[in-house]
């Protein structure tokens, strides 16, 4: 992205560009933002979401699932989700957290029988 960034700028074309790859390259460039995402008022239809999920035990057995489920947890508790909401580039924030639940109970999606080694 950070190639597509100076190029355009070295063309004074247009171009999309994920926020933090645009905050850290904003002093390389004379690009200026013409549009933003829902994050400044924007449409929704240039929301960038990010998501998380644990690979199927059931379909690939070298998986650790009980250390995925463990990351899952941790990045949607509380604490990741302020870690989260804390991280700027330039003072600016870069990621809005969206955790669906303060207190997943992640016990629900491990397949019955499962156990880890």
């Amino acid at each position: 992205m950070g190639e597509v960034i100076s190029q355009t700028g070295e063309v004074g074309g247009y171009t999309l560009s994920d926020r933090g790859t645009y905050l850290s390259m904003r002093n390389e460039t004379d690009l200026e933002i013409h549009v933003e995402g829902p994050v400044e008022g924007g449409p929704e239809l240039l929301a960038n979401p990010y998501g998380i999920f644990a690979v199927n035990p059931a379909v690939h057995d070298n998986v650790q699932y009980d250390l995925a489920m463990a990351y899952i947890g941790f990045i949607t508790s509380r604490e990741g989700q302020e870690i989260i909401e804390e991280y700027t580039v330039e003072g600016e924030h870069l990621f809005f957290p969206r955790a669906v639940d303060a207190d997943p109970n992640f016990q629900q999606y491990i397949p019955e029988g499962w156990e880890s080694e």
